[in-house]
C-alpha cells in the first residue's frame, strides 16, 4: 500500500488532506506489514511534527478505515493496530514480544471456514484467522536461554491436531 493510495483515497472520500494527514499516511506506508498502533505511529511523527495530536493520529487511522483503505484490528492485543494488507490472510502473533506477521491462507481453508458458519443462525461479517506462539527471535532467546543450541536444533513432535511441532531439546 503506498502513500499515494491513502491520500487519494482520503481526497475520494471529500477528506481535506492536511499536511498531519500527509504525514500519517506516509508512516503507515512505510509501515508495511509492521500493523503500526495510533501510538506507534504518533511517537513518529511527534519526531518529525511535535505540535501534532494523538488524537488527530487516532481521528486518521479511523477515517482511513471507515472509508476502507486500511483495516483496525485488535490480534488479541489490548491497542488497536493498522493492517494494510486487505486480501484475505491469517496473522501470526508472538506471545513474547508482540511481533505481527501476516500469514498467507489457501483459499480452500477460508472457503471451509466461510461454509463451516454458513448453517449457523449469525450473519458472519467478517472473519479473522490468528495463530499464537513464538515468532523465531522469541523461540531462540528462549531455547539459548534455558542452555540449549536454539531452534534449529530442536526434534518435532506432534501437537493434538495431529501438526508437527518444533521444541527446543
Amino acid at each position: 500500500m503506498t502513500e499515494a493510495y491513502l491520500i487519494e483515497a482520503l481526497r475520494s472520500h471529500g477528506l481535506k488532506v492536511t499536511p498531519q494527514r500527509h504525514l500519517i499516511c506516509q508512516l503507515i506506508a512505510q509501515a508495511e506489514g509492521e500493523h503500526p498502533s495510533a501510538e506507534m505511529l504518533y511517537e513518529q511523527a511527534a519526531r518529525v511534527m511535535p505540535t501534532l495530536s494523538l488524537k488527530t493520529v487516532y481521528t486518521t487511522v479511523s477515517e482511513l478505515a471507515q472509508i476502507g483503505a486500511v483495516r483496525l484490528e485488535r490480534f488479541g492485543t489490548d491497542n488497536l493496530r493498522v493492517d494494510t494488507h486487505m486480501a484475505p490472510h491469517a496473522h501470526a502473533v508472538c506471545q513474547e514480544c508482540g511481533r505481527l506477521e501476516d500469514m498467507p491462507i489457501a483459499e480452500e481453508a477460508l472457503a471451509a471456514l466461510w461454509e463451516a458458519v454458513g448453517e449457523s443462525s449469525f450473519r458472519i461479517d467478517d472473519c479473522e484467522v490468528i495463530y499464537r506462539g513464538l515468532c523465531a527471535q522469541c523461540s531462540e532467546a528462549k531455547c539459548t536461554k534455558n542452555g540449549r543450541e536454539g531452534w534449529q536444533a530442536g526434534w518435532q513432535r506432534r501437537n493434538q491436531y495431529g501438526r508437527k511441532r518444533r521444541k527446543c531439546i
